[in-house]
């Protein structure tokens, strides 16, 4: 796999460029919210509440499908999160990925390692097409513990 850096789309707003990898997606929707998507927020980023909103939302993504910073090529700004691995829970129970933060160190079963990320989410149903990482699959086929 190519580096992440080389398979993200930019968007920018007014005072950010948001950055998007949707080969790291796992479909938690963060990015689409109940209101606007994120693509569609970044037209308002003038204003420093929508500009905070889109931060939010990014920052709340699982995958780090999303990134950000404060200007196109500027640095990417994550959050401090600890070295940890645990279960994203659904709505209806702990059926989803493994989350992955802190920049644990991946390695694939074929023994190549992934690119070190502060938020990545890992398969756990088996079926994910983007293998080892998680792709949402899991809530197409119902999976369930």
């Amino acid at each position: 796999m190519r580096p992440y850096e080389e398979l993200q789309h930019v968007h920018d707003g007014v005072g950010i460029s948001a950055r998007r990898v949707g080969e790291l997606c796992v479909h938690a929707a963060f990015c689409i919210g109940r209101t606007r998507p994120i693509a569609a927020m970044l037209a308002d980023a003038g204003d420093s509440d929508v500009r905070s909103a889109v931060m939010g939302r990014i920052d709340h993504c699982p995958s780090g499908s999303y990134s950000y910073a404060l200007e196109r090529g500027g640095e990417t700004i994550e959050a401090d999160l600890p070295q940890a691995i645990s279960v994203l829970e659904e709505e209806d129970g702990p059926a989803s990925a493994l989350w992955v933060t802190g920049g644990v160190p991946v390695t694939r079963s074929d023994g190549r390692p992934l690119e070190t990320r502060n938020r990545m989410t890992l398969c756990r149903c088996g079926r994910s097409g983007n293998k080892p990482l998680c792709d949402g699959t899991h809530r197409e086929i119902g999976f369930h513990e």
